[in-house]
């Protein structure tokens, strides 16, 4: 499945900062619902922020309260694969500007492979760096994927 056009995804961070109350985040969440947009997390988001750890239900609360919870395919999978190992390229024909010589995680690119599906989204993340260099891999803009830092 994929999310619809537009769509708000969210990242670990940006689940972790709804439910620590960041204010950018619930400023960002209430926009997306006033405008009708889906909101989505990628299944593979889940394994970073659930747990049995005290937050956890305020956690599950924000899980809970998506439209779409979704499931990553191999085919997602495989753009996902490819899409950081551009951005790793990227990065690395950059490592003279740059001292962060480390490929964005494989679950940062399952978040952007479903904003490339999507056609065009808003992403809710706390690691805005490696989402834009993931977004430049893909050859998208900023019009066609959003990225909110929280």
């Amino acid at each position: 499945m994929t999310v619809a056009r537009g769509a708000l995804i969210l990242d670990a961070g940006g689940i972790l900062a709804l439910a620590s109350g960041n204010l950018t985040a619930r400023a960002t969440l209430a926009r997306a619902r006033n405008e009708g947009r889906q909101v989505a997390i990628p299944a593979a988001v889940l394994a970073e922020v659930v747990s049995d750890r005290p937050d956890s239900a305020l956690v599950d609360r924000v899980v809970k309260s998506v439209d779409e919870e979704l499931s990553l395919s191999p085919q997602r999978a495989r753009q996902a694969g490819i899409l950081r190992a551009k951005a790793w390229s990227l990065r690395q024909a950059s490592a003279a500007r740059s001292k962060d010589l480390r490929p964005p995680s494989a679950v940062d690119a399952i978040v952007m492979a479903e904003a490339v599906a999507a056609g065009a989204a808003v992403l809710l993340t706390s690691d805005p760096d490696d989402m834009e260099l993931l977004r430049e891999a893909a050859g998208l803009t900023q019009n066609e994927v959003r990225i909110i830092a929280v």
